[in-house]
């Protein structure tokens, strides 16, 4: 085994610890490889961000030059595997967006008797993309990919995988039980399921999951044609597997709140459209010893007689709140006495007189702030203090070839033979395909940004 290899083992083994990355990241340097600068960056970002610490900007300006710059070059050899978006964690790749028709899915029958069906480039062997993946990718721990998965063959590579994001699960009783009860998923710790279609015998299948788990999101669709009648918070009470939860995220289904005070480790939880009361929801977080990030909003009207300072007192260790658009709350925060550190208001159609108050609470570290009636001069002070927090966007794609799309992709072309030397069919297929993703819209689930410490 070669130096490099064994520090690469090494990290592999202990992904938690920046020691071995940043032993690596000195080897690089060494070497005049920039990956090591940046991989010494990026630990130094996550350290700063994990305990709310400002960040110089001239860091984050440095980590996103060589990401711009050498990112294409890096991620050239996993995008010959799979059409995907790769996010860096810590200098190395360890979660994928695999979210397009050649994504990481492969073949199955589905029934005896009825042809299978087939996702993805059919000169591909079935069932080997993930398993490419993982052999190209040693810290690979986080997938997003299409729900269509779990009505796949399973392969090894799954037991590798701590984090699964499904978009659009929808499938029989059956299936579901055979994906969440197959021994290769048992290492999975955080499952996000995202605008899923289910009845309650579905919802029962998906929420009677035997692996312990530290995150779980449940959302159904909006415009799904079948969706839980039961008490699904009644479901996770019931399983004692998911009594050890830290993360709930729930969307769009039926909730007795009072059910979830069975979750004495929770530190997260994300409520939408839940049809949650006021006082439900106060004493829910009562009930909740360990929460430090809270989530919810009042699309379905029960929350506009939020008593917010009954709230906060009801969960003194609170350090996060993100409300959605209840202006009732966004006022009573300007005047409460809390500790918050980290605040997201989204359209909550704030007033100027409340934009003050807010800013004058110098113990809030982080802001974000959406709203569509405040003017850029009012909206500027929030984005700074949001500068304090850092997440890296994918795709990693280099400025000057962005810039160029979608009016000069002649220019865009050239720009992307030069830093790679591809030939003019590739650059020209990888600028399509470039300009297409950039374009995209989200189609699935919520179409409102989750706040990165809600999310798996």
């Amino acid at each position: 085994m070669t130096v490099e290899a064994e520090l690469i083992a090494a990290i592999a083994a202990a992904p938690a610890d920046d020691e071995p990355r940043l032993v690596y990241a000195d080897q690089l340097m060494q070497q005049g490889d920039p990956r090591g600068e940046f991989i010494a960056l990026q630990c130094r970002i996550a350290k700063a961000d994990a305990v709310d610490e400002p960040i110089d900007e001239a860091v984050i300006t440095r980590e996103r030059e060589l990401r711009e710059t050498h990112g294409v070059l890096w991620l050239a050899p996993l995008r010959e595997i799979v059409d995907a978006a790769f996010v860096f964690r810590r200098g190395f790749v360890e979660h994928v967006y695999a979210l397009s028709e050649s994504d990481i899915t492969y073949w199955q029958p589905t029934e005896e008797g009825e042809p299978p069906y087939y996702y993805g480039d059919r000169s591909q062997e079935p069932n080997d993309r993930l398993e490419q993946l993982a052999a190209a990718l040693p810290l690979l721990r986080s997938i997003a990919t299409r729900g269509d998965v779990i009505r796949c063959v399973i392969g090894p590579a799954w037991s590798r995988l701590h984090a699964v994001e499904l978009l659009s699960p929808r499938a029989a009783v059956p299936q579901i039980e055979a994906f969440v009860r197959a021994p290769e998923r048992q290492s999975i710790r955080r499952l996000q399921l995202t605008n899923t279609e289910a009845d309650d015998d579905q919802a029962r299948a998906w929420l009677g999951l035997p692996q312990r788990l530290e995150h779980l999101g449940f959302h159904i669709g909006v415009n799904v044609t079948s969706r839980p009648t039961c008490d699904v918070a009644a479901l996770i009470a019931e399983n004692s597997a998911l009594h050890g939860l830290r993360s709930l995220h729930l969307g769009n289904v039926p909730l007795v709140a009072k059910s979830l005070g069975s979750l004495p480790r929770l530190e997260s939880l994300a409520l939408h459209r839940n049809a949650i009361t006021a006082r439900d929801l106060v004493e829910l977080v009562a009930k909740l010893p360990a929460l430090t990030a809270l989530e919810f909003d009042n699309d379905d009207q029960e929350l506009g007689k939020l008593d917010l300072a009954e709230l906060l007192a009801a969960a003194p260790t609170l350090t996060r709140l993100a409300i959605h658009n209840c202006s009732a709350s966004a006022r009573a925060l300007a005047t409460s006495q809390h500790s918050l550190r980290r605040i997201e208001l989204d359209q909550c159609h704030l007033d100027p007189t409340t934009v003050t108050a807010l800013l004058d609470n110098e113990g809030v570290r982080w802001w974000r702030v959406v709203d569509d009636g405040l003017t850029p001069d009012l909206l500027a002070p929030f984005a700074e203090r949001h500068q304090l927090h850092y997440q890296a966007p994918p795709p990693p794609y280099p400025r000057d070839i962005v810039e160029q799309l979608p009016r000069n992709k002649i220019a865009a072309i050239k720009i992307y033979r030069q830093r790679t030397s591809a030939g003019l069919a590739d650059s020209k297929m990888e600028i399509e395909r470039i300009d297409e993703e950039l374009g995209q819209k989200p189609t699935y689930g919520f179409q409102r940004a989750v706040p990165r410490w809600c999310r798996p």
